[in-house]
């Protein structure tokens, strides 16, 4: 449950992840940023290997 995680839940988590994650950086949005009077960014978590966010839990699940 989450009641149950503590920081070595996420250091460990953090450990199995690095290997097969990409670093995704932070895309300014002029459109968004327009509409919100405000500096908006996007995280473009499609440039993953696998196109999606989701690769962080499918393979922290089947790694443990």
């Amino acid at each position: 449950s989450f009641t149950d995680l503590s920081l070595e839940h996420f250091q460990n988590a953090y450990d199995v992840l690095k290997p097969v994650l990409r670093e995704t950086p932070l895309v300014y949005s002029e459109h968004f940023s327009k509409l919100n009077h405000a500096q908006c960014y996007l995280k473009p978590e499609n440039m993953q290997l696998t196109g999606a966010f989701k690769i962080r839990g499918a393979y922290y699940a089947v790694s443990c």
